[in-house]
């Protein structure tokens, strides 16, 4: 993905964001149930912020 569409997709969902960091999505429902990943839902859609994400997973390390 260019830095160009990233820069425009500032929200990913899980399989967007499970296909991108390679993470598999039980994973990424670990990191959402213990508050590791912020998440926002809106409707049956669940969305990650960039921000976050990148937060989440430089500091993976440290928490475990």
């Amino acid at each position: 993905m260019s830095q160009e569409s990233k820069e425009n997709n500032d929200r990913l969902t899980i399989q967007q964001l499970s296909q991108e960091y390679s993470l598999c999505r039980s994973t990424i429902h670990k990191f959402m149930k213990d508050g590791r990943l912020k998440y926002h839902k809106f409707g049956r859609k669940t969305l990650f912020k960039r921000v976050d994400i990148e937060k989440c997973i430089t500091t993976k390390g440290k928490h475990m």
